[in-house]
């Protein structure tokens, strides 16, 4: 018989709950020296390191050959959501650095530099794991409130939300202290509550199982990681 605990969970889902962790940890540090560019323009028969090295290059203020020195594989991931498909979304492009120093060094030039490739901006983000992105995800409506009054914020890994309010330091890193934080200070900050069931409070939601084929969980999955990581504050501070 299944062991269950206070909230009903049972010691099998607590194991897969950890086991999913400990492998989203474990992708974090083998992605750790990449780097995430999304809306680089696709062309048929395109060598996308070629481009990315050249477009580095200006941006950067680099020789070409030092931009090369530092980059040891970029690819495009193939887009498999047929939403995004029709809407003729390129593939992110990712591209791996040969050190952390020169990752960090690319975005931190980013914050205050946009990279725009034929008329079109480029976003640049760390590489996050899916699991660490619906993480984050719980902490949508705060995130939004935060922004709406113009108040800075940073993401606190794996999850959880820092910021300076009224002289005083917040470090919110639970879905119990982003319902409190929000009842005490909400309407102040003229909190708007959600009305759509996707961007409810994590306390207020419902569980909904569906059944979806495998290829749909792929699509799904795709859509959702674009939508979570599009919401990051600052695109490229997202640790």
């Amino acid at each position: 018989m299944k062991q269950r605990g206070k909230k009903g969970v049972s010691e099998v889902e607590i194991t897969q709950m950890k086991l999913a962790e400990e492998l989203a940890f474990l992708e974090m540090r083998q992605r750790q020296q990449n780097i995430r560019f999304r809306l680089i323009p696709w062309e048929e028969g395109e060598d996308i390191k070629a481009k990315v090295i050249t477009e580095l290059a200006k941006w950067l203020g680099w020789q070409e050959e030092e931009v090369a020195g530092a980059i040891s594989q970029v690819f495009r991931i193939a887009v498999r959501s047929k939403k995004l498909r029709a809407k003729k979304t390129p593939g992110d492009v990712i591209v791996s650095m040969t050190s952390m120093a020169v990752r960090d060094r690319i975005l931190k030039h980013s914050y205050d530099n946009r990279f725009v490739i034929e008329g079109q901006q480029i976003l640049i983000y760390k590489e996050i794991p899916l699991y660490f992105l619906r993480r984050r995800g719980s902490y949508k409506p705060l995130a939004e409130t935060l922004r709406r009054n113009g108040l800075r914020f940073r993401w606190e890994f794996p999850e959880g939300l820092s910021f300076i309010y009224k002289m005083k330091r917040f470090k919110i890193t639970s879905e119990l202290e982003i319902g409190k934080f929000l009842r005490k200070y909400g309407e102040e900050l003229g909190y708007r509550k959600p009305s759509k069931e996707g961007d409810r409070l994590p306390e207020e939601k419902e569980d909904q199982g569906s059944r979806r084929g495998e290829g749909e969980e792929e699509e799904e999955e795709e859509e959702e990681e674009l939508e979570l990581s599009d919401e990051e504050e600052g695109k490229a501070d997202l640790a």
